[in-house]
């Protein structure tokens, strides 16, 4: 059961038409030059989307493709970025490592995510501190406030400060407590400071006492008394006695009234003149101020009486009040009584007049405006005791109340600025927080995310310890001491490679070392497992390059670990049942398909790809192994173009004449330069000589100008002649023989004896 055919199509190297190859082996050689193609076909077997293949395999029964190349040792090998020197293996390991690696290596996504966090937490805590800072300048200039309110108006303190304040010394609470005072929108405005001191006092204090009402002014009622008519009157004696007419006359009526009264003690003198009076002059002057006249006059004394008396109560009228200061508008009283006092001066003035001179009328000045001017004043701080009488009735009720319109008054009358301030900043800092937070929160959110990622990859890395211990055994049983694979500290695991003397490599792998460590694993690999999920007991596995950048040492294993899947694939109750090798290395190739006295020798299959004219590959099908050495391939170049009807790569051709000509003369030769090989030419020939060797070298560097040379068919054959004599020139034609003809060239060589011994 083996793959005999195959067809691939796709592929820039092979062009339209499918590459066939076939028939094929148990174990197929695939030389070819590097760009020939090998790689699309290991890739066609892999499964790209962009080839395809037409199999035929014998008997109908297919095989599991396992393909090593260099997409397996990407798959299969992956390194850690953030540990240097660490790798796993495995396809599921290395893509989980791989996905590790973009979570956790440096720059990656947790990395990124962090820093992302760390941005928006910033900025977040940027605008809570900016918050922070406004509440402090709130709490600073708010305070500075209220204690200037409560030094000017000590009543309010204990609204603020005190117990039933609740502020204490806090300027937090202080802040607080204002941030939470209602709009004046929710409220309505504040009361005026003056109403917030007088009920302060009989709320907010437990020793204020209930205050008496301060007395009113009963009315004088001027008008209603005896007296006030002969006020605006002139009060003289009787006019019917003689005597009346002098009196009048001289208007003297008050001053001969005083003086009547000395007359009884002047002894019948005159108290006016001195004169000796007559004894009738008594009577006549008596009869001038009879009873109507005495009657009056008392009317007058009774009034003025009343007024002194009325007056004298008015002192009981404080000029202040200060029990009742918060309640009395002490400058509108004042006023009032500095007017009623007024009044009451010119009235008694004028009452004191009308007592000395009777017969002058005089001018009565209402006391009713002043008196109920400052009785409305005496009413209305009446009304104030009342309302603080009956706070104090009240106190615990009212005192949350005047509570509340204390703080109203401080938020939207003294600190209203600083709170619209901060508000302003609260609500800009608030918002971009909240958007800030949501972020936070996303950020955390990616976080967790990747960390559940990180523990699910971390159970994807495959756990490939027997297998290391495989390797490591393989490697000791082989003789290669140079390294072995230690499991990593640092990664869950992870393997490093370690010296002979036990230094771990702390650095990256190179290049040969990755593609050696993946060889190893994939000659592993085809042992398979029972259960494996393929559905099939064999594998076809195919080989692509497994010595790239190795040295020498390593490729002597490698080809010998190749050589045991030889002969696996040899067996038919293995589970490797075909071999498909490709490579571009000569020394490899060789060594690899060395045929020893021991092997097995199954059956084999021989495969090259050539570039040909057109820049596409070809694929020829070899009965025995067509590379023997480097320089002997290089001949079956030029026997192929000798024997070929065929064009060839002109370029290819020409690198291969410039090698042939170059290893042979120069290196084996010992130093002999196209100068010395021209001296063995004739001057005809050497024409011919210089070109071939200006065509080679401008081969070998693909710098031929198209102005002065361009290669063509015929070109081609002219120059293999010139290429052969080159040989013959030098006497070297037996070596050309050999090389382009082989055994034959013996032949040739009695032939040629015969011929000169004739």
């Amino acid at each position: 059961m083996v793959l005999e055919n195959v067809e691939i199509t796709g592929g820039a190297c092979f062009g339209a038409e499918p590459a066939e190859l076939g028939p094929l082996e148990p174990v197929t050689f695939i030389f070819g030059q590097n760009g020939s193609g090998k790689t699309t076909i290991s890739r066609a077997f892999a499964g790209y989307d962009s080839l395809s293949m037409n199999c035929q395999w014998s008997n109908s029964l297919e095989m599991t493709p396992r393909v090593y190349n260099r997409d397996f040792i990407d798959r299969f090998l992956s390194e850690s970025s953030r540990i240097p020197g660490v790798f796993v293996l495995g396809e599921r390991s290395g893509d989980a490592q791989k996905r590790l690696d973009e979570i956790e290596g440096e720059g990656g996504e947790r990395q990124a995510a962090e820093n992302q966090l760390a941005t928006v937490t910033k900025s977040r805590d940027d605008k809570a501190t900016e918050k922070e800072e406004a509440r402090e300048t709130l709490k600073k200039e708010v305070w500075k406030k209220m204690q200037q309110l409560i030094k000017d108006e000590t009543s309010l303190k204990p609204a603020f400060v005190g117990a039933a304040g609740g502020v204490g010394n806090s300027k937090d609470k202080l802040a607080e407590k204002l941030l939470l005072v209602p709009s004046l929108e929710e409220s309505g405005e504040p009361p005026e400071l003056s109403v917030l001191v007088t009920e302060a006092a009989a709320v907010l204090y437990e020793s204020a006492q209930e205050v008496s009402w301060l007395p009113l002014l009963e009315d004088f009622s001027a008008d209603q008394r005896r007296g006030f008519k002969e006020l605006g009157e002139r009060l003289v004696g009787s006019d019917k006695v003689t005597l009346s007419e002098l009196i009048e006359k001289l208007g003297n009526s008050d001053w001969v009234a005083h003086g009547q009264k000395y007359l009884e003690y002047s002894d019948g003198r005159c108290p006016f003149c001195q004169q000796p009076t007559l004894e009738s002059f008594a009577t006549h002057l008596a009869e001038v101020f009879d009873e109507t006249y005495k009657a009056k006059v008392s009317s007058v004394r009774e009034f003025v009486e009343g007024f002194e008396q009325w007056s004298e109560g008015l002192k009981t009228i404080k000029s202040a009040y200060p029990e009742a200061a918060l309640y009395l508008d002490q400058a509108k009283y004042a006023e009032a009584k500095t007017e009623l006092q007024r009044v009451l001066s010119e009235n008694s003035a004028a009452l004191l007049k009308k007592q000395g001179t009777p017969s002058e009328p005089i001018a009565w000045m209402s006391l009713e405006p002043a008196i109920a001017d400052l009785n409305r004043i005496l009413e209305e701080a009446n009304q104030g005791i009342d309302k603080h009488n009956d706070l104090i009735k009240s106190r615990k009720q009212e005192r949350p109340k005047l509570q509340d319109r204390c703080w109203k008054y401080l938020a939207h009358r003294i600190a209203v600025a600083d709170i619209a301030a901060y508000r302003g900043v609260e609500a800009a800092c608030d918002k971009a927080v909240e958007s800030l937070n949501q972020k936070v929160g996303q950020g955390k959110k990616r976080l967790e995310e990747l960390a559940d990622q990180v523990k699910e990859l971390q159970q994807d890395v495959e756990s490939t310890r027997p297998v290391i211990n495989k390797i490591n055994a393989l490697l000791s049983s082989s003789g290669f001491t140079s390294f072995h694979l230690v499991e990593s500290d640092e990664f869950a695991n992870g393997y490093k490679l370690a010296r002979e003397s036990g230094e771990v490599k702390q650095n990256s792998l190179s290049e040969g070392e990755r593609t050696f460590i993946a060889f190893l694993y994939y000659y592993h690999w085809l042992e398979g497992r029972l259960d494996d999920e393929d559905g099939t007991s064999k594998f076809l596995a195919v080989i692509d390059d497994p010595i790239s950048s190795l040295d020498s040492d390593i490729l002597f294993i490698v080809s010998a670990l190749i050589r045991k899947l030889m002969s696996r694939a040899w067996k038919p109750d293995g589970r490797l049942g075909q071999i498909i090798l490709l490579t571009h290395n000569v020394y490899f190739y060789r060594d690899v398909t060395y045929e020893g006295s021991r092997d097995n020798n199954g059956r084999r299959a021989y495969l090259v790809i050539r570039k040909v004219q057109n820049g596409k590959s070809a694929i020829e099908k070899h009965d025995d192994n067509p590379i023997k050495t480097d320089y002997q391939r290089l001949w079956g170049e030029v026997r192929r173009a000798t024997e070929s009807t065929d064009a060839i790569s002109l370029v290819g051709l020409q690198n291969v004449m410039r090698r042939i000509l170059e290893t042979y003369f120069r290196i084996w030769g010992g130093g002999i330069w196209d100068g010395d090989i021209q001296l063995q030419f004739t001057e005809p020939e050497r024409f011919v000589y210089n070109a071939l060797f200006k065509w080679s070298n401008e081969g070998s560097h693909e710098a031929v100008e198209d102005l002065h040379y361009t290669p063509s068919t015929l070109t081609q054959n002219t120059y293999l002649n010139v290429f052969r004599r080159v040989f013959e020139a030098t006497r070297h034609e037996q070596h050309y023989n050999m090389m382009l003809h082989g055994k034959s060239s013996l032949e040739m060589q009695t032939s040629e004896w015969a011929y000169h011994s004739n």
